[in-house]
C-alpha cells in the first residue's frame, strides 16, 4: 500500500503536472490519493508509518510544485493533529519523551531507540561483519526486523543497510 499510495501520487501529479499550482488539481486531489489511506494506516494505530508517508508525500508534492501556501497550511494542520494525538495517548507521549532522552529512558520506553543507537555507534567505519552484531542476539528487541536498519549498519558500516536488505 506505501508503494502504490506514492506511485499513484507521483503519477497523478505528471500526469496533471502544468496544473500543480491550483488548489484542486495540485493539492486536493493528490491529497485525497493518499489521504484517504493515509487515514486508515493512522486508524489502525500506527502513527509511525503515517507521519512517514505523510512526509514523504508532502516531498513529493512540493517538488511537483504544489503551492507552498497550500502545503504550509496543511503542515500546521498536520502537526497540530500530531501533537493532539501524541498527547491523548499515554503510551505515544511516553515514547516521545523517550525519544526526546535516550539516557533517561534507556531501560523504560526508550529500550529499543537506546539499543539502537548503541548498535549504529559500535559498526564504526568498517562495520563488524556479517553476524557479528552484538545487539541481534538478544539485547536490541525486534532486530530481524524493526530495527534492522540499526544491525544492518553494526554490521558493514552506513552504507549496508542501503546495500543488504534481507532479513537473518
Amino acid at each position: 500500500a506505501k508503494l502504490c499510495m506514492m506511485m499513484a501520487l507521483a503519477n497523478w501529479l505528471a500526469l496533471y503536472r502544468d496544473r500543480t499550482t491550483s488548489f484542486w488539481w495540485g493539492f486536493v486531489m493528490p491529497g485525497l490519493i493518499f489521504g484517504i489511506p493515509l487515514a486508515l494506516i493512522l486508524f489502525e494505530k500506527d502513527m509511525g508509518t503515517s507521519v512517514a508517508l505523510a512526509l514523504a508525500a508532502f516531498c513529493v508534492m512540493f517538488v511537483a510544485g504544489t503551492r507552498k501556501i497550500y502545503l504550509g497550511g496543511a503542515f500546521a494542520l498536520a502537526g497540530t493533529a500530531l501533537y493532539v494525538l501524541v498527547q491523548s495517548n499515554a503510551n505515544r507521549l511516553e515514547r516521545f519523551l523517550a525519544w526526546k532522552d535516550l539516557d533517561a529512558h534507556r531501560l523504560g520506553a526508550g529500550l529499543q531507540q537506546y539499543r539502537a543507537s548503541i548498535a549504529l555507534s559500535r559498526g564504526g567505519l568498517d562495520g563488524v561483519g556479517l553476524g557479528n552484531s552484538a545487539e541481534k542476539h538478544g539485547t536490541l528487541p525486534f532486530a530481524p526486523n524493526t530495527f534492522i536498519f540499526a544491525t544492518r549498519a553494526a554490521e558493514f558500516r552506513f552504507l549496508g543497510p542501503c546495500l543488504c536488505t534481507t532479513v537473518d
